[in-house]
């Protein structure tokens, strides 16, 4: 699925476009975990994997009397069934997103996770394991966290209470037992984005640029809990890492779109319009074409 669009972030309640030279209105838009509803979900063979996800997301909507658009992405799939992550943006609470879009006059095409994002950047630095680790991914919003069976998503989540981060792992842990079974956790990997770096998307999308082993007895380091659950492995990355595994999943077919039906209707008229507008144009400059040649 090649789409010739900006990719942009709504960080921090900002929207941040990565700067890749493409100067189309339409982009992809990822946001983070907090913003989406987003679970792992088992579709048996033969059912429409959106039909068995759309209750299940439903049932965690803050808003439940909202209709919600499903978009579902498979990570594995066998003689049972498939394994999909699941996601959906609630649209009533999407209303400053939609101001920061139209501020910029954004039409979007695609809505993806900025995690899903982050882990296919890092995921050579991950190396291989059969075992199950954390994957804890750092931003300003939140906290996401990805538990990996081999190279299977478990559990994915968002972590925004940082306050008791022991509570908040078990819970992902112990969503990851209910969905693949009981497993040792052997090892943690913190993903934190440098601010500082250049923001060279060739350069970002490096994530082993820096790897630092985590520090315990740092009283300052919030994340020193972690080291009760397993050992820690801390990787570095770009500010702009997430974006561009973004804008390199646009390629892949089946990758997530959260997009509302609203949000997609709103699309094809914005294309519509732009189409018209063309048309017009054209046909405007091949009529003065002829009063030209006729009263010339």
């Amino acid at each position: 699925m090649s789409i010739e669009a900006q990719v942009a972030a709504f960080e921090g309640g900002k929207l941040r476009v990565l700067a890749s030279g493409e100067t189309s209105r339409e982009a992809v838009l990822a946001l983070p975990l907090n913003r989406l509803l987003v679970k792992m979900v088992r579709v048996p063979q033969g059912e429409d994997p959106v039909a068995v996800a759309e209750p299940v997301l439903k049932s965690m909507s803050p808003f439940p009397d909202d209709s919600i658009t499903v978009g579902c992405e498979t990570v594995r799939e066998d003689g049972d069934g498939r394994v999909v992550i699941a996601a959906a943006l609630p649209e009533s609470a999407a209303d400053d997103i939609g101001e920061a879009l139209d501020a910029e006059k954004l039409s979007v095409v695609r809505i993806d996770s900025l995690a899903l994002g982050q882990i296919r950047g890092v995921w050579p630095s991950l190396g291989e394991s059969s075992g199950r680790r954390l994957v804890l991914l750092d931003s300003i919003d939140c906290l996401s966290c990805i538990v990996l069976d081999g190279d299977q998503p478990s559990a994915i989540r968002a972590i925004t209470d940082r306050t008791d981060l022991r509570r908040e792992i078990m819970l992902s842990l112990l969503e990851a037992e209910n969905f693949g079974g009981a497993r040792r956790l052997d090892e943690i990997i913190l993903v934190e984005t440098d601010a500082a770096a250049a923001t060279d998307p060739t350069d970002s999308a490096d994530p082993a640029a820096s790897t630092a082993p985590a520090d315990p007895a740092d009283a300052k380091d919030s994340f020193a809990v972690l080291e009760a659950f397993a050992p820690v492995r801390r990787l570095m990355v770009g500010a702009d890492a997430a974006l561009v595994g973004v804008a390199e999943r646009t390629a892949d077919e089946g990758a997530l779109n959260a997009l509302p039906a609203s949000w997609r209707e709103l699309l094809e008229e914005t294309r519509f319009k732009a189409k018209l507008i063309k048309y017009l144009a054209i046909a405007g400059g091949i009529w003065l074409l002829i009063m030209a040649v006729l009263f010339g």
